[in-house]
């Protein structure tokens, strides 16, 4: 199997790129900044120009689409909303022109919320699933939220079969030993759900290579079990989101992000947890 892995460079990227070298896949690695590591050297393409994307994607199996301008605030709105979105666009536009059969695309939980929120951020119940009305406030979750429908009129039309992974705060090594944070400063900020960075990879792996039909687009959240949180999680709920419901069998410090559906979908469980 070829996998190109986009955003190779990048926090995710590094690790997911070596998860699948340790699969047996062969993996282009492909960012915009030029690079050498464990694996050989980084193709560095610009993938807003639809040339260059559809030289990184001939003859691969699978994209694992992880460039993105990762926040809001890095750039101005305009830039940073256009240039996500355009990136996505020329990956699925390659991909089915190419003939590539499966593309994996990193969404954020922020499709869901807005870290600097707007107006108040509201949730009909807790913990959140794929089914949960989804409400972005700014550039970057509006650009994510962009992305996973294009993949979808892809999917539905085009014979490939895509998968949006909605993730959370990805904690590295350097991040996860300090977990969880001491305080809560921002209470609206991301549901303080979060995943370790090498259960990051695994769930690219297993979304790029799980058995699924053509012409199908699914967006799974993608967790730890546990979340980043000082406080209980009904404590946390009752104190910042008592309109919401809770659903039955949360744990005491469970996400508010529901897993099942990657489960079910690509046989993800997280191996990282914080451990109280």
């Amino acid at each position: 199997m070829r996998i190109v892995v986009t955003g190779a460079q990048g926090r995710l990227g590094r690790p997911t790129v070596a998860y699948c070298h340790a699969q047996g896949a062969e993996v282009l690695a492909v960012d915009a900044a030029a690079g050498t590591g464990e694996y050989g050297q980084t193709l560095r393409v610009d993938l807003t120009q639809p040339d260059e994307v559809y030289d990184a994607l001939t003859g691969a199996d699978t994209v694992i689409h992880l460039a993105a301008i990762a926040a809001q605030r890095v750039y101005p709105s305009r830039h940073t909303f256009f240039t996500n979105v355009g990136m996505t666009w020329n990956i699925l536009e390659a991909a089915a022109r190419l003939g590539v059969k499966r593309v994996v695309i990193a969404s954020s939980l922020q499709v869901n919320h807005t870290v600097t929120p707007r107006t108040p951020i509201k949730y009909e119940y807790l913990p959140i699933d794929e089914a949960h009305p989804v409400s972005p406030q700014d550039d970057y979750g509006l650009s994510k939220l962009v992305g996973e429908t294009c993949a979808r009129t892809f999917s539905e039309h085009w014979g490939l079969s895509a998968l949006s992974l909605r993730f959370p705060f990805i904690a590295d090594e350097a991040v996860y030993p300090t977990l969880p944070f001491k305080r809560i400063d921002q209470p609206w900020v991301a549901l303080f759900a979060w995943i370790h960075v090498q259960d990051a990879a695994r769930a690219c792996w297993l979304a790029a290579t799980a058995e699924l039909p053509p012409n199908t687009h699914h967006a799974l959240l993608v967790s730890a079990r546990d979340t980043t949180c000082p406080a209980p999680s009904r404590e946390y709920i009752r104190q910042f989101f008592p309109e919401a419901e809770v659903r039955p069998g949360l744990a005491e410090y469970g996400s508010l992000m529901d897993g099942a559906l990657a489960e079910k979908l690509i046989g993800f469980v997280p191996e990282y947890s914080i451990g109280r």
